[in-house]
């Protein structure tokens, strides 16, 4: 087989199907919040954005996968390619398109946000970290930072003068933020920081002129554990009032790690200081600093959902060019006598399943992804207290779903790419192992699936007496109700309603079995999780179905179309018959409650 160059793609139809006919995001303009927008605008930004990750950003995927960042005496240098598309990125004012425009944003909405970071991920995951970095710490110092700090930081991070990291983990302290050990000695107005921070993603590069680090530190004579914790600014560079570079302010990069991928994002270990010089400016309160790094989280952890979704969109889209146009195989419809003539392996069943299996995931993520967005920007924009809380809710419920959840299948999906193409797929000509590499850091990082699996089993379905999950299943009580008798989905829709009833049931279980021994409901803490996002994706796949179906009857539509449409309702099915049944041997492995994994001791591992 001639190797045809494999080029980065995006589903622009289906994105704009889901933003615009699904979850019609355009109708948040009739907020105040988001009165400086119009539906031309909104489309016209999500081209350019698909513009910018084709001609600019996905050309440094390979570049990121085979020049690595160079780190020497304690600086990092990035590939040359970097630097002139982060110079075109931030000059586009992608780095706060999410950020109100009196800030100096965009004023995008979340939801039109999160399906632009699929986008840029899947064009290339390494290169976007800089910017989400540098967006969270823009929305933390836009949000909790006086106007001394305002003045120094906000408006070079916005232009990309400066970028941004996030400092929270530790050699001794990992996921259990507790234990952090980096100190805040007071010193006038601003704070001495002593301390090492591990796995800080693009934590030193060469790409701007500054790095304003996020850090999590301990003032001297706080008390212990969460509550004795703030988080302060810290600049590698001091900064003037007026903005101007000062020395270096004794932050120092002891290297970056060799990685299984997503090199392009360099993952440092940094040092506060070693030589008693350190300045940091305190962001908040004092004791707020994991109040303030967890406002930021559910927009953090919704983009590393994203993340997910595009990388893997990247690779099912490969692949599905791939089948197309690699002849293998003879037809399972040559009857007796045919000539043996070779077919497209899209041809083969074994490869359809593939590839709906891959479309599957990728959309249903896609929609979940949205959703949960634009619940955030409902919470923002309504102006009664009640609905506000309730979509803040469902934000909460949803989050551990769409950040693990995605991850975890978008990985399966990158993993069905490879598999579907064989050999070609393992091999690097085509790319799609290194989405499958790149894409597991997902998986991990802004907390691993395991770690959302407890928050999903022992926090938010607990939290305010259940409230939390009573408006997820409010919510799909609403459609299942509305298109219970669908012409076309009802059957489907049917057992979706039987999948949620057992969800319900499995919930319920845990205080129970709590009270026998806590340890019980935590070892099946990941097949819950699991099991709801089979659910909810499946959820989001009917939803779309339910539209794609009124729009087949339209007398203006065309062929592809139609196919477009149809194409929705047969993903939906395809979810229904694969995805829904396994929520039923999920629930059969909870309800089994094994010991094996409690009883069974150390050595026997």
């Amino acid at each position: 087989m001639s190797q045809k160059p494999v080029t980065f793609s995006i589903d622009s139809r289906d994105i704009r199907f889901a933003l615009f006919d699904l979850f019609r995001i355009q109708d948040l303009l009739k907020f105040e919040r988001f009165q400086h927008l119009g539906l031309d605008q909104m489309e016209m930004l999500l081209a350019q954005a698909e513009r910018m990750a084709i001609e600019v950003l996905s050309p440094l995927n390979k570049v990121a996968d085979q020049t690595h960042p160079q780190y020497r005496d304690g600086k990092v240098t990035m590939p040359p390619a970097f630097h002139s598309a982060f110079r075109k990125y931030a000059g586009a004012r992608w780095i706060p398109s999410t950020l109100d425009k009196e800030g100096g944003g965009l004023g995008l909405p979340e939801s039109l946000g999160m399906a632009i970071t699929e986008i840029f991920n899947g064009a290339c995951g390494g290169f976007y970290a800089f910017s989400s970095l540098s967006s969270s710490a823009l929305h933390l110092i836009g949000t909790f930072g006086t106007e001394a700090i305002k003045r120094r930081f906000l408006d070079k991070i916005v232009k990309g003068t400066f970028t941004g990291t996030m400092c929270l983990t530790e050699p001794g302290a990992g996921s259990y933020l507790a234990d952090i050990t980096t100190r805040a000695t007071r010193d006038g107005e601003t704070f001495k920081i002593k301390g090492t921070k591990i796995f800080i993603g693009t934590g030193d590069h060469d790409l701007s002129e500054n790095i304003v680090h996020c850090v999590l530190a301990r003032i001297e004579g706080a008390p212990s554990g969460y509550k004795g914790i703030s988080l302060f600014i810290v600049p590698k560079y001091r900064v003037n009032e007026d903005g101007t570079l000062g020395p270096l302010n004794d932050v120092h990069c002891s290297g970056i790690e060799s990685k299984m991928g997503w090199d392009g994002a360099p993952t440092a270990t940094l040092h506060f200081g070693d030589h008693d010089e350190c300045q940091g400016w305190l962001l908040g309160e004092e004791g707020q600093g994991l109040a303030l790094m967890f406002h930021m989280m559910n927009e953090m952890r919704l983009a590393t959902g994203a993340q997910g979704v595009g990388q893997a969109a990247a690779a099912y889209r490969i692949a599905l060019s791939f089948a197309r146009e690699r002849i293998q195989g003879l037809s399972y419809r040559r009857q007796k006598g045919d000539p043996p003539v070779q077919v497209p392996i899209i041809d083969h069943p074994d490869i359809r399943r593939n590839l709906l299996f891959m479309k599957s995931v990728v959309e249903g993520c896609r929609r979940l992804i949205i959703q949960t967005a634009l619940y955030i920007d409902l919470s923002k924009a309504v102006d009664d207290e009640r609905e506000r809380e309730h979509y803040q809710d469902l934000v909460e419920i949803l989050t551990p779903i769409c950040k693990a959840y995605a991850t975890d299948m978008g990985f399966r999906v990158a993993e069905t790419a490879v598999q579907s193409m064989g050999g070609y797929g393992y091999v690097k000509d085509y790319h799609v192992e290194q989405y499958l590499r790149d894409l597991k850091v997902s998986c991990i990082y802004e907390g691993t699936s395991g770690i959302h699996a407890i928050d999903l089993q022992r926090r938010k379905l607990n939290i305010k007496g259940g409230q939390l999950f009573g408006n997820l299943i409010q919510e799909m009580d609403g459609f299942i109700q509305q298109n219970l008798r669908h012409s076309v989905l009802g059957p489907s829709i049917g057992k979706l309603e039987k999948a949620k009833e057992k969800m319900v049931e499995v919930a319920k279980s845990f205080s129970i079995k709590r009270q026998e021994d806590p340890g019980l409901p935590l070892s099946v803490a990941k097949p819950f999780l699991d099991l709801t996002g089979h659910i909810v994706s499946t959820w989001m796949l009917l939803k779309s179905a339910v539209v794609a179906d009124s729009l087949l009857g339209g007398s203006q539509t065309s062929e592809m179309d139609r196919a477009f449409y149809q194409g929705k309702i047969f993903t939906a099915r395809f979810a229904v018959s694969n995805l829904l049944p396994q929520v039923d041997a999920l629930a059969q492995t909870i309800s089994a409650w094994d010991r094996s994994i409690l009883d069974m001791g150390e050595a026997a591992f």
